[in-house]
């Protein structure tokens, strides 16, 4: 569980590009209206809100899903303490009392 805190520079680029490539392939499988997300364990940016804005930038037949309303729906009291970011949301141990997560949804056009 603790190996997220020990991530060397080197390991967290071979990650990124392993999870661009999970996310590029995974979106060859997804019907149009139909819905990909993503999900890390991470608050890292780099993990996060750069690969969905990378991937919304690269694959133009997809728009972002807005979480919030997932988030009300999950918990009311929860809602308030993620952080909404242009194209996902993130809970940190600060806020939601969590290890830390990003999840990013989008809809194929």
């Amino acid at each position: 569980p603790d190996a997220k805190w020990k991530v060397t520079a080197e390991q967290l680029q071979l990650r990124v590009a392993e999870q661009k490539s999970v996310l590029a392939d995974g979106a060859r499988y997804v019907r149009p209206g139909g819905t990909l997300t993503y999900i890390t364990c991470s608050i890292l940016s780099d993990e996060n809100e750069r690969q969905a804005e990378d991937f919304l930038a690269t694959h133009v037949d997809f728009e972002p899903v807005d979480l919030s309303r997932a988030m009300y729906d999950v918990s009311p009291a929860l809602r308030e303490r993620v952080w909404r970011l242009p194209h996902g949301v993130l809970l940190t141990p600060g806020r939601t009392g969590t290890d830390g997560f990003f999840a990013f949804s989008a809809r194929r056009k």
